[in-house]
């Protein structure tokens, strides 16, 4: 399992932000007798560029087998 953020930010020589990004993430899995059991993915970035801020997600769960369910959202 693990969690993390991340960023990133481009400033120019006025002080003012022209790009910046921002990552959240979340991942599990659970191994049984060597096979992949079940994992779970999910995701979100917001990225800023000037006035234009756009948000992407993606959530994916594998669990029995078979893909549970898979969603994704793109400059929401």
């Amino acid at each position: 399992m693990g969690n993390g953020t991340t960023s990133y930010t481009e400033i120019d020589p006025s002080g003012k932000i022209v790009y910046q990004d921002t990552l959240r993430y979340h991942t599990q899995g659970l191994n049984m007798q060597d096979v992949m059991a079940e994992y779970g993915q999910k995701f979100k970035t917001t990225l800023i560029t000037g006035n234009t801020t756009c948000t992407i997600s993606y959530t994916y769960h594998f669990a029995n087998g078979t893909v549970q369910f898979e969603r994704n959202n793109f400059c929401t």
